[in-house]
């Protein structure tokens, strides 16, 4: 058991936390920066400020470290050489009019989708660091978002609004939406075909997504 004691503000929720890839390195936001620690020796590897702007989201790729700020900009930390760190203005892109709320990856990290207080949802390349498309339809922030594991065309969501939206990639609109005022959703967990919900009320939904029967 390790306890990182040389931490300098206050963490408040998992949004705060990534591990690398390797579960070697753990990353942790207070505020306006990151600080990165080895899991084996609780020694400090990394200390990492872009901008004064609180830090919303983190997310670890294999050689990456995607970070997601309070004015709806994102930074992509190249975290391959932590004694080289070079920070561009080039790998800082303003994705969103307000806080980034979630980030996302494919499979094979080639992008990533990003959801935000503003109430859109965006899926951005991450070799070019450019847009590739914007989905909207919620009402309220989204609080989380992510590809379907088995078929990249679907993208799952699910908001402040109440609601959860199932996305077709291809035409990018929304094809399902499933709501409950009266039990607001709170997280899901996509396994396979099985989608389980997290709800206000404490109570824990499972439904089941056939994409073949739309595909048909």
């Amino acid at each position: 058991e390790i306890t990182l004691k040389n931490t300098l503000g206050q963490i408040t929720n998992s949004k705060s936390f990534a591990l690398s890839k390797d579960f070697k390195l753990i990353f942790v936001s207070f505020n306006d920066y990151v600080m990165g620690f080895d899991l084996k020796t609780g020694q400090e590897i990394l200390k990492f400020k872009d901008q004064s702007i609180k830090i919303t989201y983190l997310l670890t790729l294999s050689n990456t470290l995607v970070i997601g700020y309070d004015n709806g900009s994102l930074y992509i930390l190249d975290i391959s050489n932590l004694k080289n760190i070079i920070i561009s203005k080039e790998k800082r892109t303003f994705i969103h009019q307000k806080g980034i709320s979630c980030i996302n990856h494919n499979n094979n990290e080639t992008r990533l989708i990003i959801g935000s207080v503003d109430k859109l949802i965006s899926v951005i390349d991450i070799v070019s660091n450019l847009i590739v498309y914007k989905l909207s339809g919620h009402k309220e922030k989204v609080n989380n978002a992510k590809f379907y594991d088995d078929n990249e065309q679907f993208i799952f969501s699910i908001s402040d609004d109440f609601s959860f939206k199932i996305w077709d990639t291809n035409i990018q609109k929304c094809i399902y939406t499933y709501s409950d005022t009266a039990n607001k959703l709170t997280s899901f967990i996509n396994i396979n075909s099985t989608i389980l919900f997290g709800t206000f009320s404490k109570e824990i939904n499972i439904y089941y997504f056939n994409p073949d029967s739309y595909l048909n």
